[in-house]
């Protein structure tokens, strides 16, 4: 989306008044209020051309309406789809970060909301993900800070008040965020549902969600405002929520828009942006999440020259058998180092892997590793205690499924991580990246080394898979790094400092 004012209206400002009618309600409800008084104020939009116009120079926000890529559509298409719900339910299917999926159900609902009047509900994949839509909306996104009700030319009158999650307008109009919860779900019945990133979305909330837009004729105008589902979303996982829609779609003939960050170019999105985004995720998530291609459970997550710059033949070359329980030390801690530690707990027949890295280098190198069957949690928390305590820093370590076990047994701080939605998502995308960069380094250990080279996609990003456990180890290993290089940088360099003055003096 643009913020610059469309080439054709150059330095203009168009008035309410300019889209097919600002509906006189006081001649007509014959309360003799005038027009922006309390429950009056609609606005009659008939074209997509208007709808662009009127967004765009009430919000402050233009939205790009040039197709670049033969099989998709534009952004403004889908937006005017949803808003004048020809169809009861329409999906979105659009580039992750690039796509501007948020700020656009948000400037969707705020649109319904004031010119029809309708209640409208936000459900984002998480309750945190429905809130940042209502932030957009109320103007604290420090990149939109002239736009929504920033707008110079915003219906600011309108507001009666924004309180919470909830933004209630004098013309009857709302806007609520509602938490990702079954129960949240199946109370109200707005006219407008908006469901942001659904493939993060458990099918439960998804079906609650099914069905909760009502339409109602409206008492000011007369004309019915119907009721209409729009899900919208990134599509990642090969066997989630959005394979899940996509082909109810193809069943019940729901149309689908389907956009990426070329469509963007020509709107908000810089080359720079787009740049900068293709350096922070892994090669196989901007294939899937960026350029839309289909998310395939057989694709290997981990590329051939990624391995290459992981697993070093000249760091070591290790062969241990299947059923190896043991620890093996690469490097004891140094008084100048700085470490991290990442564990996956073996909960059934998996096993219980501890890597500790030294993070002080780049890129962070393995210094030890220890793999164990399954024991008494005692017993298995212990090892990990053990680790910290020798080579001490940060800690990480794996809480899906464990509740307040591993913490009863814990005598270090250690950060207690879940692998479960929008979180297990980017820390494993991070910690892809990180060995795609050549970021980390490890001997060539074999049974690690295999886990890495055969992960697929419904491995890593499908919560009903297994996550492989060397996997699950190294990112809680990278996460913790990164809290140690921020957290512990200034002891880090007094140990140093410490340990020189040592050699000297000897």
């Amino acid at each position: 989306m643009s913020l610059l004012r469309s080439p054709l209206l150059p330095g203009s400002v168009v008035s309410r008044r300019y889209f097919s009618t600002a509906i006189n309600v006081a001649e007509r409800a014959g309360t003799g209020a005038e027009e922006g008084g309390e429950g009056t104020y609609r606005v009659e939009i008939k074209t997509k051309e208007e709808l662009r116009r009127y967004v765009g120079e009430t919000w402050g926000v233009w939205i790009p309406d040039e197709q670049c890529c033969e099989d998709h559509q534009t952004p403004m298409d889908a937006f005017a789809a949803s808003y004048f719900a020809e169809d009861p339910v329409v999906i979105w299917h659009a580039s992750r970060g690039l796509g501007g999926k948020t700020v656009l159900l948000a400037l969707l609902s705020l649109t319904e909301a004031t010119t029809l009047g309708a209640g409208v509900t936000l459900l984002g994949g998480s309750g945190e993900q429905s809130v940042r839509v209502l932030e957009y909306m109320q103007g604290l996104d420090p990149n939109l800070l002239e736009a929504f009700w920033n707008a110079p030319n915003a219906p600011r009158e309108l507001l009666r008040r924004q309180v919470g999650r909830r933004t209630r307008l004098r013309n009857g109009g709302q806007v609520t965020a509602l938490m990702a919860s079954t129960r949240s779900v199946r109370g109200p019945h707005p006219q407008r549902v908006r469901l942001d990133e659904a493939d993060e979305m458990d099918m439960a909330i998804y079906t609650a969600a099914t069905g909760q837009a009502m339409g109602r004729v409206d008492e000011v105008t007369g004309r019915r405002v119907a009721g209409q589902m729009t899900v919208s979303s990134t599509w990642h996982e090969p066997d989630g929520t959005m394979t899940f829609l996509l082909k109810e779609a193809r069943k019940k003939r729901w149309p689908v828009f389907q956009w990426c960050y070329k469509e963007n170019l020509r709107g908000w999105l810089s080359e720079e942006t787009l740049a900068e985004k293709r350096a922070q995720v892994t090669t196989a998530v901007f294939e899937v999440e960026f350029d839309l291609q289909e998310p395939s459970p057989e694709r290997r997550v981990m590329l051939p020259e990624a391995l290459a710059l992981t697993f070093k033949r000249m760091l070591g070359e290790i062969d241990v058998k299947d059923d190896w329980v043991g620890e093996l030390v690469f490097e004891e801690p140094a008084p100048e180092g700085l470490y991290a530690t990442g564990t996956d707990w073996a909960k059934d027949v998996d096993w219980t892997w501890i890597l500790t890295y030294r993070v002080d280098r780049h890129p962070i190198e393995l210094v030890a590793i220890r793999r164990s069957g399954r024991m008494p949690w005692p017993v298995m928390v212990e090892y990990h205690c053990e680790r910290v305590k020798k080579y001490g820093g940060q800690s990480s370590h794996d809480a899906t499924g464990v509740g307040k076990v591993v913490a009863d047994y814990l005598t270090v701080d250690s950060e207690a991580f879940t692998f479960v939605g929008k979180e297990r998502t980017d820390l494993l995308s991070s910690y892809i990246q990180a060995m795609e960069h050549g970021k980390i380094v490890n001997p060539v250990i074999n049974l690690m080394y295999a886990e890495h080279k055969f992960a697929d996609n419904a491995a890593l990003f499908s919560a009903t898979k297994h996550l492989p456990d060397t996997i699950a180890a190294g990112a809680l290993a990278w996460r913790a790094a990164e809290r140690a290089r921020g957290a512990d940088i200034g002891t880090a360099l007094k140990a140093r400092r410490r340990a020189r003055k040592k050699m000297r003096e000897r």
